[in-house]
């Protein structure tokens, strides 16, 4: 095991602000943060609130992870995470079988420099923790030590299992949550209300395979990619979905091959990211909740990430199945179903509700989707834009309908049928378009089209 060096490892108080500022100062040259806390505020969040912003738009990843179990997470913080422009997760921990609940204070980052800081200690995500109460952590810091592996590997644990819950998938269970907090019950009546709310996930988390959150997510994703898929693969386990890109700004010099926006000379939301290294942190994001969702059905599952970039990014990500399952049955019936060649709508999608149907569309616009100014109305309104294949009338009709009916998008349809090119389906930015995508950078420039767009109101 590589030792640590002593220069690397320190005591760090509340005393002078030390923990605040270190925490600070390492989140401005980081790309990845993970907090895993008993309890979090929101004026936990307010005092890092600048260092959380710039590090958004330089586009580094964040997890969040409360306890809810007590009733000291404040559900304000919850929605503030899970909608912040960027990719941002949050999950929350309920008692397990066992009645042991999260009461970690870790916080852990990789850096820019490839240097790896861990606080572990007794600060909460809260004004007393990283501020005003007597607490301390011990900071540190290195590359490749041992104990960073054993981090790692010990929050992807608490973060996978069925005591932590992501709360973007459950609208239902947040809103009970949200319910109790603000009865402000003494915590022995608390808990009982909350063991009730443990019940309810678990009864969903049984629910029929065609029910929850994630196969919505995975439908729209296979829809989106549909033509793509290869039924010989998914008769040997095999699901492989390819996100591909050309460069953007390919017209501007200086800005070719980065995501970026410039309107009237000025950098929208001061968004300006290098494209392959974006856009492969964000294929990852995306097989990694995919794999963490296959991997409920099969232990075995084997996930990895083919990066075949030449001039253009593409990508494969590819799932094996290491046997046959329930959820791989459904995924080869649907593909059945489309002909391994038709995009279709599904009939559950149409007939369930927003909060279910969003997680349908968050799928298919995380891999087929696109957030460019070059797709301005002639009055100058910012546009996202979701593609169609080729052909898809009647699907590019039902979608259409979708978004407008249910989600209640302005919307315009454009059909490339006369020219072979793709349909295309322009939505109007505005505040409620930043939900089409759950977290990563389309979601932080969506947020920015919609800013822009309140000029015209």
């Amino acid at each position: 095991m590589k030792e640590l060096n002593q220069t690397n490892i320190k005591l760090l108080t509340n005393e002078n602000y030390l923990f605040l500022d270190e925490l600070k100062n390492n989140l401005n040259n980081s790309d990845e943060i993970f907090v895993m806390t008993a309890f979090g505020t929101m004026s936990g969040f307010k005092l890092l609130e600048n260092e959380f912003k710039s590090f958004s738009k330089r586009g580094g990843k964040a997890r969040f992870c409360f306890d809810i179990s007590q009733g000291m997470t404040e559900p304000k913080l919850i929605e503030e995470l899970t909608t912040y422009p960027g990719d941002f997760s949050v999950k929350v921990g309920i008692k397990d079988k066992k009645n042991i609940f999260l009461h970690n204070k870790i916080y852990y980052l990789k850096n820019i420099d490839k240097t790896k800081t861990l606080f572990l200690g007794s600060n909460n995500f809260t004004l007393g923790g990283l501020k005003n109460n007597y607490d301390s952590s011990i900071l540190l810091k290195g590359k490749e030590e041992n104990i960073f592996l054993e981090t790692e590997n010990y929050l992807s644990t608490i973060w996978n299992n069925n005591s932590s819950i992501d709360i973007a998938n459950h609208d239902d269970l947040f809103n009970e949550y949200k319910k109790l907090f603000n009865k402000k019950k003494k915590i022995n009546t608390f808990e009982k209300e909350i063991e009730k709310l443990s019940t309810i996930i678990e009864k969903n988390n049984k629910k029929k395979i065609n029910q929850g959150a994630e196969i919505f997510y995975i439908l729209g994703v296979i829809t989106a990619k549909i033509r793509e898929i290869k039924k010989s693969d998914l008769d040997n386990g095999i699901l492989k979905i390819r996100i591909k890109s050309q460069p953007f700004n390919s017209a501007v010099k200086k800005d070719k091959g980065f995501i970026t926006n410039v309107i009237d000379g000025n950098v929208l939301g001061g968004i300006r990211l290098d494209q392959n290294s974006t856009m492969l942190k964000e294929s990852n994001r995306i097989g990694e909740r995919i794999k963490d969702f296959f991997i409920e059905y099969d232990q075995n599952l084997e996930y990895k990430l083919q990066d075949r970039s030449l001039k253009n990014f593409n990508v494969v990500l590819e799932f094996k199945f290491s046997k046959s399952n329930l959820l791989l049955d459904h995924i080869r019936k649907f593909c059945k179903d489309a002909s391994y060649k038709n995009q279709i709508l599904p009939k559950i999608v149409k007939s369930s509700n927003e909060s279910m149907s969003i997680h349908y569309l968050r799928g298919y616009a995380d891999v087929r989707s696109r957030v460019s100014a070059s797709d301005r109305l002639p009055n100058g309104q910012l546009r996202i834009v979701l593609g169609v294949g080729t052909g898809e009338i009647d699907f590019l009709e039902d979608f259409h309908n979708l978004l407008e009916d249910k989600f209640k998008f302005t919307v315009n349809k454009e059909s490339g049928q006369k020219r072979g090119k793709d349909n295309m389906l322009r939505i109007t930015a505005e505040d409620s378009c930043s939900k089409i995508f759950q977290s990563g950078w389309k979601r932080a420039m969506a947020n920015e089209f919609a800013k822009y767009n309140l000029k015209y109101n």
